[in-house]
């Protein structure tokens, strides 16, 4: 595979996909994502998902063990695309948009994330646990509540 550009990936199956190029720093998005069916209602970017016993749902618990991604938009490359209205892209690698608060304090960057036990969203990791990933760039309201997409490099793990 050395004789292939490096914006080509040969897959398992002999498929090639080209690459995008990398986005801006400002629209950073996910270079890869596939599409599954999520349960629910009121589903954005940025949302974190969980694996159930046998369905995909947004996470509602602090730390939990079952993330497997991010809902992004407009991935570059995608896989199993068809579907339903309840089908979103999500991601569990690269950089993305991650909605997050600072009900567990500000975030700095570099900050760990994690999972709250608010629905989708990501609060600041402040004790050992499972991960989103690491944030690039700060956020710091005056209204913990508040919300906000910030990029993040996802490195799902604990």
């Amino acid at each position: 595979m050395n004789w292939l550009p490096s914006r080509f990936l040969q897959s398992s199956v002999g498929i090639l996909y080209m690459f995008a190029a990398v986005a801006p720093f400002s629209s950073m998005t996910a270079d890869f994502a596939h599409y599954v069916t999520i349960q629910g209602e009121d589903i954005q970017e940025g949302q974190l998902v969980s694996l159930a016993k046998d369905h995909y749902e947004l996470s509602t618990k602090e730390y939990d063990g079952e993330l497997t991604g991010v809902i992004v938009a407009k991935p570059p490359v995608a896989i199993n695309t068809v579907g339903h209205d309840s089908t979103y892209p999500i991601a569990d690698s690269a950089n993305a948009l991650v909605l997050v608060s600072a009900s567990n304090g500000p975030l700095e960057v570099g900050d760990p994330i994690t999972s709250s036990d608010q629905r989708g969203i990501a609060i600041k990791a402040t004790r050992p646990g499972m991960i989103v990933g690491r944030t690039l760039e700060a956020f710091n309201p005056s209204d913990s509540t508040e919300t906000k997409l910030i990029n993040t490099t996802l490195l799902f793990k604990w």
